[in-house]
């Protein structure tokens, strides 16, 4: 969008090297969204068996919750494997029971 808005606004109080560093912002975004959030949102680093096998919950619609704030932790870095998973989950439960 950031591009359209550039072409559609060339003028003479256009800053110079603007698509150059347009182009360059992007790419950077594109380089931290496929090293950091795909890789998290490929790969679950627990299922709902784990759920109920490990915790011993029934399933039921907080388990959407758990997961889009564990899928957020894991952006964030706070957790970065399936023991730190089950950890944050376990926290997770007691905060919010």
């Amino acid at each position: 969008m950031a591009m359209v808005n550039n072409l559609a606004g060339r003028g003479t109080g256009k800053p110079p090297r603007m698509e150059e560093d347009i182009a360059s912002l992007y790419h950077e975004v594109e380089g931290a969204y496929c090293q950091t959030i795909r890789p998290v949102l490929t790969k679950r680093l627990l299922s709902g068996n784990d759920l109920i096998d490990v915790f011993g919950l029934k399933p039921w619609p907080e388990f959407r919750k758990i997961f889009d704030n564990l899928e957020n932790a894991q952006v964030e870095g706070e957790v970065q494997g399936r023991e730190q998973a089950q950890n944050w989950v376990k926290t997770y439960l007691k905060l919010h029971k």
